[in-house]
């Protein structure tokens, strides 16, 4: 992503390349399939610049598209709608029955081994409420155990070798300790186990250890053994005065490399 004359984001020069190529049909793909043949896709991927391969795999051609990922972090897929999207393709009135077959479709994807791809493929509703729940993604897309990536590239292949080694699991460990589970341990761990702990009750635990109380607008609860420190209605934030210019570039592209922003 780049910037426009008066600053706003726009594509970037290596997007605006690949998007010209792509009209005349010289799309990312099909140089793929060529390098491939020709055994050189490992050589030039060493020396083309990294916006350059980004652009050519991520491009999406709004126009014939019904859906699209924007980033895999988001877990998730878009409708291309007319007026909200890009060069929208689904009306309006459409969009419950398209959304609802996407459902339906990606629910039924398998990995090579016959297991399914997705645990659980759920309209946005199913997850996200309140003012700004539309800019979620359309359908929500929770990975089996979260043994597969999903990617936003396309090479031509619907299944590939992880990018990762690793992945984001949604069960970890949790661990409190005071002077209770120090005398009586079972106890302490039974209390624990019945609170039904979630990553939500980390943030006002934390802070009734120090005797401060927890927002009224956050999620979660104060787990045992730790005594509640109560709630509060706390100012809404301001954000501090800038200091001074940053590189934002710099920043961009460190976070695009750890696969945070596009």
């Amino acid at each position: 992503m780049g910037r426009t004359a008066d600053g706003e984001a726009g594509p970037s020069a290596a997007e605006r390349a690949v998007e010209a190529a792509a009209r005349v049909g010289l799309t990312s793909q099909r140089i793929g399939a060529v390098l491939d043949r020709l055994g050189l896709t490992g050589a030039v991927l060493r020396v083309v610049p990294d916006d350059v391969v980004r652009a050519g795999t991520e491009g999406v051609d709004f126009a014939d598209s019904l859906a699209y990922m924007r980033s895999r972090i988001e877990l998730g897929v878009r409708l291309n709608v007319e007026g909200r999207d890009p060069e929208g393709v689904v009306p309006p009135d459409e969009y419950e029955e398209t959304r609802d077959r996407l459902i339906e479709e990606l629910a039924a994807v398998e990995t090579p081994d016959g297991d399914p791809v997705f645990e659980a493929v759920e309209p946005r509703e199913t997850y996200f409420e309140g003012p700004r729940a539309e800019e979620a993604v359309d359908i929500v897309t929770v990975p089996t155990a979260f043994d597969q990536f999903l990617t936003e590239s396309l090479r031509g292949e619907q299944f590939g070798p992880p990018s990762e080694p690793q992945n984001h699991k949604l069960y970890g460990i949790l661990s409190v300790t005071d002077a209770t589970t120090e005398t009586d341990p079972a106890s302490a761990t039974d209390a624990l186990d019945a609170a039904d702990p979630h990553i939500v009750d980390v943030a006002p635990t934390v802070l009734a250890t120090m005797g401060v109380p927890a927002d009224t607008r956050m999620d979660g609860e104060v787990l045992p053994p730790v005594a509640d420190a109560g709630r509060e209605a706390y100012p809404p934030y301001e954000p501090p005065t800038p200091t001074g210019p940053t590189d934002d570039g710099a920043v961009e592209n460190r976070l695009r490399d750890l696969g945070y922003v596009e």
